[in-house]
């Protein structure tokens, strides 16, 4: 590229460690013209953050540049001071990192913490900074500024949070935004809000983004280029439209088969893990987890290369041009990326050729063919929450309502199934995963256990027979006990007369971990070794029933991938039955037998899996299916992107608990409140489908709270909307 605003040539980013000076990234080369966004994608490990830390010149102070130059906007921000660096963040450069939580600071409210941003830079009054501050909040679509900036980011969702740094980032006009993982941890509903908005943001005031993270199909939807990094340098980089539909670096390609996908197809696993920057292996990185190297890959580390015209190697049901007819979704922007060619960093590209990016094997039917008799089941299950802040105000009357965090939800598991709980956060699924074991007292229903109420379960028997997952090891595993300690407590609690170190070898194997994994302390394990000390910790027990709380949200695709494989071959093994709770769908679809989609405390349509993903019945799992990203640039995405954030459960809407969401709501939904009902299709709550309400019953014998059938009604029903959303 000539004349690009940011120009990256050969970063080389080091760190001091008690055992030597390490490499992070290596040679490091990439550019970003005017108006154009970048992508860079790869494992954790790969360097990612490395980078962008690099050129905000935001380094750990044991971090350091030893080689190479960042030029923005004509001068080089490795030659700078603090003080011109300060200049120029904010101003020039600006960057929304991941977690919010961590990068707003809790004593200060939303407005403080973008005014002095504003009143560091700029020329103005405070009073002018406020109004300033209330038209960005407005223009990153946070509902009603005027209070949400006397506020704290703690009284905040996690969407308004992500909003709030963005709001900070582009509070000075920069011409560059870097964005890392900013949508990560974000229901895939919020995740396409914030995708919306940067593009809108980025369009109107034509800025250039540098957006960082794992979720290729982010990249997809949203990028014009890509650069792909892999153990600290860039492999490959090129065009989206191009790479990710003819990749020619055999890493990128086993990054797109390894993506879940909504589609039909089975992921290929991407075997191994990124070295850690001080045990990278001679030759290529990638070479010990190549299905194509050879003894030439074992020599020298190949440089990023200009790669030459490659032709598809053909196979049988392998379209020879896939790119043809491809739809490129970014305009002219991802036209005139197409032109500047790709670069490559591998000696056998040649040979090679271009690779196929999606998995050949379709999926395995999905639906458990035999499945034993129920385990578990919830019957109008309830659980409330006081919002009282005092005890005296839990006493008066008039104070604030309880939160209802789960709504009279009906649930079933049979033996040997997997359920998948979906739902944006808020939903109630990680507490209704709770009330099964009982670590929540119920408010009202019940949950019966192997044909028992729960309450006739002795507790151990209960916690020997359902065991959990947690979302986050970090705070689950304790930090001061290593491995060995934290199996040998869970199987001796259990089972005192069995051989613990026997014991605890056979599961550390059983997972995945070498048995001399027993030794380490959770710190010194990757984020997918400490989850499969979890999963083994769960085992230990010989449980009949998992709940599985999110457990590969924060991993990256490869290691989910592996840890999904390990959950369904462990699950299969024992003749499990699993509860998995998450919001990513591509996960639900690769691992579960049935779904049941939450929204406000209630279920509002089960399935199985392949039924539910391939028609979805309700306004809502429709909205949550074409949230989620594709990886396929050239896909044609009709995305219904809802508005607003889960309504205060609090308050919760009169009527249907979506109507202030829905995109297809009629009069009827905001006065009546539809019951979950089966049909041949599953179970739906919804009037498009029927016109049950809660407290009628489905063949409509008490009617008293029936719902009219209204003119919108009935052309709902007459043009067939009522068939199929």
């Amino acid at each position: 590229m000539t004349d690009a605003l940011l120009s990256v040539r050969d970063l080389t980013t080091e760190f001091a460690t008690p055992n030597g000076s390490i490499r992070a990234i290596e040679d490091v080369s990439f550019d970003v013209e005017s108006g154009e966004k970048l992508g860079i994608v790869g494992e954790s490990g790969s360097g990612k953050s490395v980078t962008a830390r690099s050129i905000m010149g935001l380094l750990d102070e044991n971090g350091r540049i030893a080689n190479g130059s960042v030029e923005l906007g004509g001068h080089d921000l490795t030659s700078l001071s603090e003080r011109e660096l300060t200049d120029v963040r904010g101003t020039e450069v600006a960057m929304i990192f991941q977690d919010p939580m961590s990068s707003l600071t809790p004593v200060l409210t939303v407005g403080t913490q973008i005014t002095e941003t504003i009143l560091e830079h700029r020329d103005v009054t405070k009073a002018e900074a406020r109004e300033q501050a209330i038209d960005l909040l407005e223009q990153v679509r946070i509902p009603d500024p005027e209070s949400v900036i006397d506020t704290y980011p703690h009284q905040l969702s996690g969407g308004q949070r992500q909003r709030v740094l963005i709001a900070i980032a582009i509070s000075c006009d920069p011409d560059l935004l870097i964005a890392d993982e900013p949508t990560t941890a974000l229901d895939v509903t919020i995740e396409a809000q914030i995708l919306d908005l940067l593009e809108d943001l980025v369009s109107d005031r034509e800025t250039s983004l540098v957006q960082i993270t794992h979720d290729l199909g982010v990249v997809a939807e949203t990028c014009d280029r890509v650069a792909v990094m892999y153990a600290g340098r860039v492999v490959e980089q090129g065009p989206v439209s191009e790479v990710f539909v003819e990749p020619r670096h055999p890493y990128t390609a086993g990054l797109l088969r390894s993506t879940p996908r909504i589609a039909d197809v089975e992921p290929e696993l991407l075997a191994g893990n990124v070295p850690d920057p001080g045990e990278r292996p001679v030759g290529c990185n990638f070479a010990p987890r190549c299905p194509h190297s050879t003894d030439d890959c074992h020599v020298d580390d190949p440089p990023l290369e200009p790669a030459g015209a490659a032709s598809r190697p053909s196979a049988e049901g392998r379209d020879a041009a896939p790119a043809e007819g491809r739809e490129v979704a970014s305009g002219e922007g991802r036209e005139a990326a197409s032109a500047e060619g790709r670069e490559v960093a591998c000696v056998r590209t040649d040979d090679i050729g271009t690779l196929e990016p999606i998995p050949e094997a379709k999926r395995e039917q999905t639906a458990t063919p035999e499945v034993g008799p129920t385990i578990v089941e919830g019957e109008r299950v309830e659980k409330d929450f006081s919002s009282a802040d005092s005890l005296l105000d839990r006493l008066l009357p008039g104070g604030e309502p309880p939160v209802r965090a789960v709504d009279g939800v009906d649930l079933s598991l049979a033996e040997g199934e997997t359920l998948g709980l979906v739902g944006e956060s808020g939903s109630g699924k990680t507490t209704l995963g709770r009330l099964l074991l009982e670590l929540t007292d119920r408010t009202g229903g019940e949950i019966r256990f192997d044909g028992r109420p729960l309450a006739e379960v002795p507790e151990q028997e209960l916690r020997s027979r359902i065991q959990f997952v947690f979302q986050d090891p970090n705070s689950s595993l304790n930090p001061r006990q290593t491995v060995g300690k934290i199996l040998r407590f869970a199987i001796k609690k259990h089972d005192a007369a069995t051989d613990v170190d026997d014991r605890i070898a056979e599961l550390l194997t059983e997972v995945g971990l070498d048995p001399e994994t027993r030794h380490d302390y959770p710190h010194q394990l990757s984020g997918g070794q400490k989850q499969r000390v979890g999963v083994a910790r769960a085992l230990a027990v010989d449980p009949d029933v998992i709940v599985a709380d999110e457990p590969t949200s924060a991993l990256d695709v490869s290691v989910q991938g592996q840890l999904l494989d390990l959950l369904d071959d462990i699950k299969r093994e024992r003749g499990l039955s699993m509860v998995f709770i998450s919001h990513d769908l591509s996960v639900i679809r690769h691992i579960a037998d049935r779904v049941a989609v939450m929204y406000l405390g209630r279920i509002v349509e089960v399935g199985d899996t392949r039924g539910l993903f391939g028609a979805p019945q309700h306004p809502y799992t429709e909205a949550l299916l074409s949230a989620v990203p594709d990886p396929d640039p050239g896909a044609e995405v009709d995305r219904i992107v809802l508005d607003g954030e889960i309504p205060d459960p609090k308050r919760p809407p009169e009527g249907c608990n979506f109507v202030t969401r829905c995109p297809e709501a009629m009069a009827e939904c905001e006065s009546h409140d539809p019951e979950l009902v089966a049909n041949d299709d599953g179970e739906v709550a919804c009037l498009l489908h029927h016109d049950v309400v809660r407290g009628e019953s489905a063949d409509g014998a008490t009617v008293s709270d029936g719902p009219p059938e209204s003119e919108a009604g009935d052309a709902a029903r007459a043009d067939g909307s009522g068939d199929s959303v």
